[in-house]
């Protein structure tokens, strides 16, 4: 399956729940079912958003965007770790209100459309399955399995009211859910700003890198080295490197030698070397 159609299916089977799931929770006054809704309803927001990213991290290289639009990924999962941000705030604060004043919540019905959560939540979780490379699919992933979660406790704490009847149990499931949000809200953002501030990715080290041109017995010295992502599934690298006088021969194979060995070897996938004669001194 490609991902536009995951994407497809994702989307329009988390819309359809989370519309039918909010409507739920209004007619019964359940705001563990709403916060779940608007969590399923962000998730359906942020599956709209990495798809059209995705779409554009697919274009291709003119004048203008000289690498594309491949930051558009990243764009997007910042849009939708600020939604998630801004949605958790919210469930935080309609739980404070609910132990200021509880209210009475049908526990089976809640435990019902949890259930059902659970088998929505959990097949869009396994479409997206091994998505680890690509943000956008991989903070899908999370979502979904974190949804899958959710929808596990909201289906406890129903069957908690049903048996207790406590009017607590509806706020604190929401502030579990709340929690959920806040948590993947922070792994995304961490990621989007490491990409954005152009750190080193954290499968590649700068030192393991050089050494390893270093190897190569027509390089001297390694410098101005920098590698970083321009999304989290392409990442980018520039070098100078000292060459040996009698290697300048062969300059091009031997650039096309370095970069084919650093892609194999570090999934690089764009590699700029600039070539520069290694000074020497001569003793008179």
């Amino acid at each position: 399956m490609n991902i536009s159609t995951k994407f497809k299916y994702g989307l329009i089977l988390n819309t359809l729940f989370a519309v039918f799931e909010f409507t739920i929770g209004i007619v019964f006054g359940s705001l563990a079912l709403i916060s779940d809704a608007v969590h399923n309803l962000s998730d359906a927001f942020s599956m709209l958003v990495a798809w059209i990213a995705d779409r554009l991290s697919k274009s291709t290289a003119d004048n203008v965007n000289t690498y594309g639009l491949k930051r558009a990924k990243i764009i997007g999962a910042l849009i939708n770790s600020i939604v998630l941000l801004v949605i958790s705030l919210f469930i935080f604060y309609e739980a404070y209100n609910k132990f200021i004043s509880p209210q009475e919540t049908p526990g089976g019905i809640v435990a019902i459309i949890a259930t059902v959560g659970i088998f929505v939540n959990g097949f869009i979780a396994f479409i997206f399955r091994g998505s680890k490379n690509d943000l956008n699919q991989k903070a899908a992933f999370i979502n979904m399995a974190m949804d899958v979660f959710a929808s596990v406790m909201t289906l406890i704490g129903g069957v908690l009211i049903t048996f207790t009847g406590s009017k607590l149990i509806d706020p604190l499931i929401s502030l579990l859910i709340g929690v959920i949000l806040l948590y993947n809200c922070w792994e995304i953002l961490k990621e989007v700003i490491e990409i954005l501030l152009e750190t080193t990715p954290k499968n590649i080290n700068v030192q393991i890198v050089s050494d390893e041109i270093l190897k190569n017995s027509c390089i001297l010295e390694v410098i101005d080295l920098h590698i970083w992502s321009l999304s989290s599934d392409y990442l980018v690298l520039t070098t100078v490197l000292n060459t040996k006088k009698e290697c300048l021969e062969n300059i091009d194979l031997l650039v096309q030698e370095i970069k084919s060995h650093l892609q194999k070897n570090f999934d690089i996938n764009h590699i700029t070397i600039e070539i520069r004669l290694k000074a020497t001194r001569h003793l008179e």
